[in-house]
C-alpha cells in the first residue's frame, strides 16, 4: 500500500497510509488530516488522493504547491516525489518497506514487473470427465466379440432432440462448466431441471435450495440497500440541517464541528458545496462574535476564505456576506482600537478597507462603510495618542514624586489637563494628585524660634528724610483737632493726620514701596503695624504720637498684611515662611518653612481654629497655629502669580479670585467645614477684567471689583437646593483708569467705591446704578478709613460703620478728597495731606 514519509524541520518522521477512497488533506486549520500550524501555509495547502490512474497532488491555493521544488496546480506523485508544506516534506512511495529503507538511508528502487504466468494446469475433475468422454467413444468403437462369450442385448433409449447436436469438444476450449449444462429447454426448466448426474458430478451451486437461498439472499441486499440508501440520505439531511441551525443561532464552535463532520462522512452530498461555503463563513464569524472580538484572527480567515474560494463559480452567492463581514471587521478593530489603545489593530482595519474596496460591485462603492470606519480610525487614532500622552505624563509626574518634587509633578498634571480635561476624573491621576499634596504636606517644616524684639530705634531712623510739601485746607477756622488721627503712606513715610483738623501729628520713615498699609492693633494701648522695607522689619508704633513699642527683623520682606489673632501676629514673607509673633512682645516663636512663596495673607477658618493661606502656585495650605503646621493641603492648579486678592472667608466658604485670563478673572467658593481635610470646590463665576482689589460681603452680598474701574455683584447662599454663587448686576464706570479700587458696603444695599473718583452706588436685582454722580476726584492709593462721632454733625447721613470715634472720611492718600455728605447740612473741617 502506498504511504506518505513525513519529516519535519527538526527530524522527527511519521509514515501515513493512503487509502485510494479518503483523501489526504494538508493545511493550517485543525480540520486537515495533516496539520502544519505555520503563518505561510493556507488554511487547505493541498491534498493528496486516487485518480484511477494514480495517486496524485492537488493545490489548495491559486499559487500551487511547492513539489520537488517547484510550484505545480496539480500532479500525478511517482516514486520518492518531495511535496514541501512550510517546514514539512511529504515523501511518496509505493510500499511501506520503501520508506522505511529510505529512512534507513539505503537505495530505494521501484518494484520490477513480476514474470507471466504459466497456463494453469486443468483442474483434477475436468482431467476424469476428459477420461470419461474417452472410455465412452471407446466403448462405441465396433469391437470382435469373443464367442465363448454369451451375448447379452442392452437397450439404449433414444438421445433427447438436443442430442444430435455437436458434442463439445474439449480440444476447442469449451469450458468445462459447459460440460454439464443441461440442455436450454426454458429457464424455469433449465434451473430447476434434475437430469441425473453421475455419483461425485453433483454441482452444489447448481442445486435448488442452494439457487432458492441465493436469490432470496440477494433480494435482501437488493433491500437492505434501499433501506440503507433511504436513511442514509435521511440522516445525512437532518446532519446538514442541525448544522445550518446551529449556525443561524450563532453557536459558531458546535456549526463548525458539524460541518466538518458532515463533509467528512458525505463529502459527495447534494449540499456539500453550500456546507463547505457554511463553514468558511462559520470560522470568519467565530473569532469575531463575543464578548472579545478576536480581529486579527477573524480577517485572517476572511483573507484566506476569499483567497481559496474567489474563482469558484458560487462565490458571487455569498459575495455580500464577505463584504458585510470585512464592513464588520473595518469598523470593529478600529473601534477596539481605541478602547484598548491598541495600534496593531489599525492595520487590521486598514486591511479590511481594503478588502471591501476591491471586492465591492464598481457601481456601488461602499461610501457609507468607508467613511464610518475612517471616522472609528479617527478617533481610534485619537484616543491612542490620549493613551500615550497621559502614560507619558504618569511616568513623569512618578519620577517628580520619586524626586520629592511635587510642584513638577502638578506641572505636568496642569498641562496633561489643558490638553484633555476629561482626565480630572482618572482615578489613576487623582492617586497620583493624593501622593503630591501628601508630599508637599511634609515639605512643609516647622521651626520653633526664640527670636525676641527690639525695643530702640536704629541710629538711621531718628534722620531726618528729605522734606515732603503738604497742602492743608480748612472749611472752618475754629475746628478744634478731634484727637483721633488717621493714617497714610506717601513715597516712603507713613503720616499720621488729625481726623478733624487734617494737621499732621507724626511722621515715620518706612522705605519705599509697603507691602501692607498701616493697620491699626488694640493692645493695652492703642497701636499701628508697619513694615520698614529698607531692613524687612515689623514695627508695631503708637498711633497717638508715633512712638516705637517693639520692632521685629524677619528673614525676608514681607509678601502681604499679617493677620493678628488672639495675641499672636502671623506674617509671610517671600522666602516662603509664615513667621508666629507675639503680639505684645514682638518675639517671633515659631517659623513654618514652606517649599514655595506665599501669595497672600492668612485667614481665619473653622470657627478660628484654623488658618488658610494661599501658595504663589497650586495649592493652598490649611494650617493650625497651636501648635503652627500644615494639616492638610488643597489643589488649586491657580497658576504662579495668578492670585493676588486677598482671600475671603464667607461663613463656611472661602472665596479665592484667580487672574487665569488676560481679559477675565475666575472666582471660585471652596467649603471649608472639614478642617483636617483638602477643600472641596463648591461653585466657580467669572468676571470681567483682572482683580487685584479685595472683595467686600455684607449678609448674602457680595461685590467683587476688578480693572478697570468696574464691579460685578454675587448673591452667595449656603442653602441646600441654591446656587452656592449667582451674578445679580455689575456697574463700569465711563472714563475707567487703572489703579487700585476700594469698596465699602452700607445699608440699603449702598456702595461706596473709591477708585480714580469716591462714588455711590446702589445694588439693584439685576444691576448696579450710580447715585448722584461723582463725589470726589482723585487716585485711590489705600484702603478708605471711616470714622464717626455720632453727634458732632446731626446733617450727615449714617455710617457704613463705625469705629469707636471721630468723623466719617474717605482718606485716599495722593491727589483725594473728602467726601461730600449726601443731604444738606454743616460740613467738617476738610484737611487732605497731599504730597507733591
Amino acid at each position: 500500500m502506498s504511504v506518505l514519509l513525513i519529516q519535519n524541520a527538526s527530524g522527527e518522521s511519521e509514515i501515513r497510509e493512503l487509502s485510494k477512497h479518503i483523501p489526504v488533506a494538508v493545511g493550517r486549520h485543525s480540520s486537515n488530516d495533516i496539520r502544519v500550524p505555520e503563518s505561510n501555509v493556507a488554511v487547505l495547502h493541498c491534498r493528496v488522493s486516487w485518480n484511477s490512474r494514480g495517486y496524485e497532488v492537488v493545490a489548495g491555493t491559486a499559487d500551487g504547491v511547492e513539489l520537488n521544488g517547484k510550484q505545480v496546480p496539480h500532479a500525478l506523485l511517482t516514486l520518492g516525489d518531495c511535496i514541501q508544506v512550510g517546514s514539512i516534506s511529504l515523501f511518496y512511495y509505493d510500499r511501506a518497506e520503501q520508506a522505511e529503507a529510505a529512512l534507513r538511508g539505503e537505495t530505494v528502487e521501484p518494484d520490477q514487473l513480476p514474470p507471466p504466468l504459466a497456463a494453469p494446469e486443468p483442474p483434477a475433475e475436468e482431467k476424469r470427465v476428459a477420461w470419461e468422454l474417452k472410455q465412452e467413444a471407446q466403448r462405441a468403437k465396433p469391437r470382435h466379440l469373443d464367442p465363448s462369450l454369451t451375448p447379452v442385448r442392452v437397450r439404449v433409449p433414444p438421445p433427447p432432440p438436443a442430442a444430435a447436436a455437436k458434442p463439445p469438444n474439449l480440444a476447442e476450449g469449451v469450458p468445462l462448466a459447459a460440460l454439464n449444462r443441461p440442455p436450454a429447454v426454458g429457464p424455469l426448466k433449465s434451473l430447476f431441471s434434475s437430469a441425473p448426474v453421475r455419483p461425485g458430478q453433483q454441482d452444489i451451486l447448481r442445486s435448488p435450495l442452494v439457487m432458492i437461498l441465493g436469490i432470496g439472499s440477494l433480494i435482501l441486499v437488493m433491500i437492505a440497500l434501499g433501506l440503507w440508501f433511504v436513511i442514509g440520505r435521511d440522516t445525512s439531511q437532518k446532519t446538514y440541517q442541525l448544522a445550518v441551525t446551529e449556525l443561524e443561532q450563532k453557536r459558531f464552535t458546535q456549526a463548525i464541528t458539524q460541518l466538518e463532520n458532515f463533509l467528512i462522512t458525505y463529502p459527495n452530498h447534494r449540499n456539500a458545496p453550500a456546507a463547505r461555503q457554511a463553514l468558511g463563513l462559520a470560522q470568519i464569524e467565530q473569532p469575531i462574535s463575543g464578548a472579545a472580538p478576536a480581529w486579527e484572527r477573524g480577517f485572517t480567515a476572511l483573507d484566506d476564505y476569499v483567497t481559496l474560494h474567489r474563482r469558484d463559480k458560487d462565490f458571487p452567492d455569498v459575495l455580500n456576506k464577505v463584504l458585510e463581514l470585512a464592513e464588520r471587521i473595518g469598523k470593529g478593530a478600529a473601534e477596539t482600537a481605541g478602547v484598548q489603545k491598541a495600534p496593531p489593530l489599525l492595520v487590521i482595519s486598514g486591511n479590511a478597507s481594503r478588502l471591501l474596496q476591491q471586492y465591492s460591485p464598481l457601481d456601488k462603492p461602499p461610501k457609507l462603510a468607508l467613511q464610518e470606519i475612517d471616522e472609528a480610525v479617527q478617533k481610534a487614532e485619537t484616543a491612542i495618542r490620549k493613551h500615550e500622552t497621559f502614560q507619558k505624563a504618569l511616568a513623569q509626574i512618578d519620577e517628580s514624586l520619586k524626586a520629592s518634587n511635587p510642584f513638577a509633578a502638578l506641572d505636568t498634571r496642569r498641562k496633561l489637563l489643558l490638553k484633555y480635561p476629561d482626565l480630572e476624573s482618572d482615578k489613576t491621576l487623582q492617586t497620583r494628585l493624593k501622593q503630591s499634596l501628601d508630599i508637599e504636606r511634609k515639605l512643609t517644616v516647622r521651626s520653633a524660634v526664640d527670636q525676641a524684639a527690639h525695643t530702640t530705634e536704629l541710629p538711621q531712623a531718628v534722620t531726618l528724610p528729605a522734606l515732603n510739601l503738604l497742602r492743608q485746607t480748612r472749611t472752618r477756622a475754629d475746628t478744634v483737632p478731634g484727637g483721633t488721627n488717621v493714617f497714610t503712606i506717601t513715597q516712603d513715610c507713613c503720616f499720621a493726620a488729625d481726623s478733624v483738623t487734617g494737621l499732621v501729628q507724626w511722621r515715620r520713615v518706612i522705605g519705599p514701596d509697603a507691602p501692607f498699609s498701616p493697620l491699626p492693633v488694640t493692645l493695652d494701648v492703642l497701636a499701628l503695624l508697619l513694615f520698614d522695607t529698607r531692613d524687612n522689619e515689623l514695627i508695631l508704633v503708637r498711633q497717638r504720637d508715633g512712638v516705637l513699642i517693639w520692632r521685629q527683623a524677619l528673614p525676608a520682606r514681607a509678601t502681604a498684611a499679617p493677620l493678628v489673632h488672639a495675641g499672636q501676629i502671623f506674617i509671610p514673607t517671600h522666602d516662603g515662611r509664615l513667621s508666629q509673633l507675639d503680639a505684645v512682645t514682638g518675639k517671633i516663636t515659631t517659623q513654618l518653612k514652606f517649599s514655595q512663596p506665599l501669595a497672600t495673607a492668612a485667614i481665619l477658618a473653622a470657627k478660628d481654629e484654623r488658618l488658610i493661606i494661599a501658595g504663589a502656585r497650586a495649592v493652598l495650605y490649611t494650617l493650625n497655629y497651636r501648635p503652627l503646621e500644615c494639616v492638610a493641603v488643597t489643589y488649586t492648579g491657580h497658576a504662579p502669580g495668578s492670585i493676588q486678592a486677598p482671600l475671603m472667608k464667607m461663613g463656611d466658604f472661602l472665596l479665592t479670585v484667580e487672574n487665569d485670563r488676560q481679559d477675565s478673572s475666575q472666582l471660585r467658593v471652596w467649603d471649608i467645614s472639614k478642617t483636617d481635610q483638602p477643600l472641596s470646590r463648591l461653585a466657580s463665576a467669572r468676571v470681567t477684567g483682572p482683580t487685584r482689589d479685595p472683595a467686600v460681603l455684607r449678609g448674602k452680598q457680595l461685590v467683587v471689583p476688578s480693572s478697570p474701574e468696574r464691579l460685578t455683584s454675587f448673591t452667595v447662599s449656603d442653602e441646600k437646593g441654591e446656587q452656592a454663587l449667582a451674578a445679580a448686576g455689575s456697574y463700569q464706570a465711563e472714563h475707567p483708569q487703572g489703579g487700585p479700587i476700594y469698596v465699602t458696603l452700607g445699608p440699603d444695599d449702598e456702595v461706596w467705591m473709591t477708585s480714580s473718583t469716591l462714588r455711590r452706588l446702589q445694588i439693584g436685582p439685576d444691576s448696579i446704578l450710580p447715585q448722584k454722580g461723582e463725589l470726589g476726584l482723585g487716585i485711590s492709593t489705600q484702603p478708605v478709613q471711616v470714622c464717626l462721632r455720632p453727634h458732632a454733625f446731626p446733617g450727615i447721613p449714617p455710617p457704613i460703620f463705625s469705629p469707636p470715634t471721630g468723623s466719617r472720611w474717605f482718606l485716599n492718600g495722593s491727589r483725594s478728597s473728602a467726601a461730600e455728605p449726601s443731604e444738606p447740612g454743616p460740613l467738617p473741617p476738610r484737611t487732605v495731606p497731599s504730597p507733591c
